[in-house]
């Protein structure tokens, strides 16, 4: 019975290389490396050691490439052009860095964290270098422990590092994220503001709406005596009073005395001669006037102004001119309001 052969894998599609001039010999690892990438990717095209060679030779350029030139145009069967160990070696023997092994010792024997660093960028240099020199895990993972920054080393201080040189490094890199990721919430903490009660209102003055005559009766009025020593002390030069004098020339005459319409009047009404009033008493009656002159008022004397500008007029005692005549009694008195 006839059984078919399994379908071979399809080949990859594979990058380029990168040309290699064989003036930085820290490309040629590089080079190489890329170079098996084709071949695993295209593992029937690249056969045998010859085709591996040439499609090499074809990437390099400048004086690596006129060293292998020689050998391609005699057509020599020198291992150099037909095995590719050989080959590789030749590279690595002309091009090569001889002493890569021996930086890549004392870059690991040397190698610390820097203040405030990260632990991935000093694990990428660590292995890079541990890559190099192939040495044990038990001696990477000593030289790895001592290069670690105090912060890291303590997460070990009661149970110790993990013995293993890959455990080693997850645990740093975990602790050193969880760090870093408290940083920023300690610092977005700071930047938030506090939540607090709600504020109150900034306090704005109202204005007052009142009306010119309350206005004046405020600033007429005398200061209460409770007032505290800090404003008396501040207040202590005179000032001098803005406020309006009454106008008193619609009710008195010329001569100081009540024009006869508004004497009339206030008899008509039944108000107080002295001071317009509906009272029984007046407070602005002279104490020495008797109790029948009680509706005779006295005329207020003269001011510089004809009296229309004094605030407080005083009184006059009405003058009698015939006590025998009632009737005679109101035109001889006269009162400032």
């Amino acid at each position: 019975m006839y059984i078919p052969a399994p379908p071979q894998p399809k080949e990859v599609e594979a990058k380029s290389l990168t040309p290699f001039t064989g003036a930085d010999h820290t490309k040629l690892r590089d080079f190489l490396f890329e170079c098996g990438l084709v071949f695993k990717n295209k593992h029937r095209t690249f056969t045998t050691d010859e085709t591996k060679i040439t499609y090499a030779i074809q990437y390099l350029d400048g004086v690596a490439k006129r060293h292998f030139r020689r050998f391609i145009e005699t057509q020599s069967n020198d291992p150099k052009v037909n095995d590719w160990a050989v080959f590789a070696q030749e590279l690595q023997t002309i091009f090569g860095d001889p002493d890569r092994t021996k930086r890549a010792s004392r870059k690991l024997l040397n190698l610390k964290m820097k203040d405030n660093g990260r632990v991935h960028d000093y694990t990428v240099q660590f292995k890079e270098a541990a890559d190099e020199v192939g040495w044990s895990n038990d001696i990477l993972q000593d030289l790895y422990y001592n290069g670690l920054l105090d912060r890291i080393q303590d997460l070990w201080a009661q149970h110790g590092p993990p013995p293993v040189f890959d455990n080693l490094v997850r645990e740093a890199q975990n602790y050193d994220n969880r760090y870093w990721q408290r940083l920023a919430e300690k610092k977005q903490a700071l930047a938030t503001p506090a939540r607090t009660s709600d504020p109150k209102p900034p306090f704005k003055p109202t204005t007052s709406t009142s009306n010119p005559s309350s206005t004046f009766q405020q600033a007429s009025q005398p200061k209460s005596t409770s007032a505290s020593t800090s404003s008396r002390s501040t207040s202590s030069a005179p000032k001098s009073s803005n406020a309006p004098s009454k106008d008193l020339t619609s009710i008195l005459g010329p001569d100081g005395k009540l024009k006869p319409e508004e004497k009339a009047r206030r008899e008509k009404l039944g108000l107080c001669s002295y001071c317009g009033g509906n009272h029984e008493q007046c407070n602005l009656k002279p104490s020495g006037s008797s109790s029948k002159d009680s509706d005779k008022p006295s005329t207020p004397s003269k001011s510089t102004s004809n009296a229309a500008s004094s605030s407080k007029p005083k009184g006059r005692v009405a003058q009698v001119v015939d006590s025998g005549d009632a009737s005679d009694t109101g035109d001889a008195a006269a009162t400032d309001f």
